[in-house]
């Protein structure tokens, strides 16, 4: 096929309303986010485990979209989870 890269970068944000970059930095940080909240893993892990090579890169990313740094992220939802079993919700 010889189509135009920046036609498919078109039809891509068309039918999903980011771009290619933005779609994949969101699979990426959800896929953060239940790593954290599912594993024990560290933030460094989690980063390399959903395809960031920098830490640091990482947090302000997941900052950025999330409103908190992962350590902090994973220590709230922690509390929410243990406060639940506290109060007897499941």
């Amino acid at each position: 096929f010889n189509i135009n890269s920046s036609y498919i970068c078109q039809l891509f944000k068309k039918h999903t309303g980011d771009t290619f970059t933005e779609y994949i930095t969101n699979l990426r940080v959800n896929y953060a986010c239940n790593l954290l909240k599912t594993t024990a893993l560290n933030v460094n892990e989690v980063a390399e485990k959903v395809g960031f090579n920098d830490y640091y890169y990482f947090t302000k990313v997941f900052k950025k979209m999330i409103g908190e740094t992962p350590s902090s992220f994973r220590d709230t939802k922690q509390q929410a989870h243990l406060t639940q079993k506290l109060n007897g919700d499941s």
